[in-house]
């Protein structure tokens, strides 16, 4: 069972489990202004997502102490895709204190650990650790900040804009 909350719920918690093998496993639906507000994930362990991870759209959201291992893996999806561990979208969202290993995209696609897609204003990466990606964490909003976080094997760990609040490695 995948976890997908519709455009109306709020203040939802999905807490704990494993999910395995999903398209996304866990997707929180919204579109702008994005009515979903102040849902949590945490402590889920999230293993091989044929496309993103988390999808997650919805205002001042928190992902946090999440494990999600081998996205975009196994490839069964076409060629030239782009795949993301944690995908995020909405304003005020914040990714605390989580692991993503081993983002691979489909083709010429490219993995992306962490990123922070349409409306993402005033979001936070904070104390998060991605290795083997393309991208670490990846932003388009001067506003959104990442902190403490830690990157290994990955080619591009921030940017391209972003404010990088300090003590990233």
């Amino acid at each position: 069972l995948k976890v997908t909350i519709p455009v109306e719920a709020g203040n939802s918690t999905i807490k704990n489990g494993t999910l395995r093998g999903f398209y996304y496993a866990i997707h929180i639906s919204d579109i702008a202004p994005y009515a979903s507000r102040a849902n949590v994930v945490e402590d889920v362990r999230v293993d091989r997502s044929t496309s993103n991870g988390l999808r997650i759209a919805c205002r001042g959201c928190v992902v946090r102490r999440n494990q999600v291992v081998g996205s975009g893996q196994p490839r069964v999806l076409g060629t030239n895709r782009d795949v993301y561990g944690v995908l995020l979208f909405g304003p005020g969202n914040r990714v605390i204190d989580n692991d993503v290993v081993s983002v691979k995209g489909y083709g010429t696609g490219l993995g992306y650990g962490i990123g922070f897609g349409l409306d993402t204003e005033n979001c936070a990466a904070v104390n998060n650790r991605i290795s083997e990606a393309a991208f670490g964490v990846t932003t388009a909003f001067s506003s959104t900040k990442y902190r403490d976080n830690l990157t290994l094997g990955v080619l591009t760990p921030y940017g391209p804009d972003g404010t990088d609040a300090g003590n990233n490695h």
